[in-house]
């Protein structure tokens, strides 16, 4: 629960208003934010440290080059391909399982996917195995519903477990009239995992005569995109934790 003094709801994009372990001494948009400790905390033994800088990094490439230099302590979101190589040299801590999951999104505000029957075909053709092992280098778990398979919550229910099925995909385009089907996905040259993810549903539509092309667009245009549902199909992330 976020509690925050009424003046400051005006301002909160750029005037720092809070309660927690740190205060902002400095904030660069684009480039870094520095927190020092509050001497105000409730808590006289938290934090542990003075002073913490988070530096921000627009490509994995510059945050994986500045981790090996020594230029950063920690590092968070490196990238799945540099975990095997980087465990040599650095503690690996694990997050939460299921703490992101990722998901094909088809928007129904867009033709052809206001179509039930096209969608279906679609998840026909997706192998989950085949995407954890290509675009996540093995690091990450095979998932059809938005918690992992240790929360509570967790229903293993899969509508697709004998998939996939490229003849019945074949079949549901049939039946809505949509044979040859083509359409764009909107992907992120910068992020890597979404540009390999397309890569591999590319290849496992076209198994059942669909063709998908990728459209490249800069971070902040696809996310106007995605938010403004212009989209046909992206593939993007959630956060589903399980709070204690």
């Amino acid at each position: 629960i976020s509690i925050i003094e009424p003046e400051n709801f005006e301002n909160l994009s750029s005037v720092a208003a809070g309660t927690g372990a740190f205060k902002v001494q400095e904030w660069i948009p684009g480039d870094h934010a520095t927190f020092v400790k509050n001497e105000a905390y409730w808590d006289p033994n938290r934090p542990l440290v003075d002073e913490v800088t988070i530096q921000f990094y627009g490509d994995e490439g510059s945050l994986v080059s500045a981790l090996e230099g020594g230029i950063l302590d920690i590092a968070i979101g490196v990238p799945p391909r540099e975990m095997e190589r980087l465990e040599q040299s650095f503690t690996i801590v694990q997050g939460l399982p299921g703490a992101r999951f990722y998901y094909l999104g088809l928007s129904p505000k867009q033709a052809p996917f206001d179509n039930k029957l096209v969608r279906q075909a679609l998840a026909w053709c997706v192998n989950r195995e085949e995407i954890v092992n290509v675009a996540f280098f093995g690091q990450a778990e095979q998932a059809t519903e938005a918690v992992y398979s240790g929360n509570p919550y967790y229903t293993g229910l899969n509508a697709y477990a004998d998939g996939p099925d490229y003849d019945k995909a074949k079949a549901l385009l049939a039946e809505a009239g949509m044979e040859g089907l083509e359409f764009q996905f909107d992907g992120q040259p910068q992020v890597p995992t979404q540009m390999k993810t397309a890569q591999v549903l590319q290849q496992q539509f076209q198994r059942a005569g669909i063709n998908m092309t990728i459209q490249n667009y800069e971070s902040g245009e696809w996310i106007s995109r995605l938010f403004a549902k212009e989209y046909q199909a992206t593939v993007s992330y959630w956060s589903a934790t399980l709070d204690p």
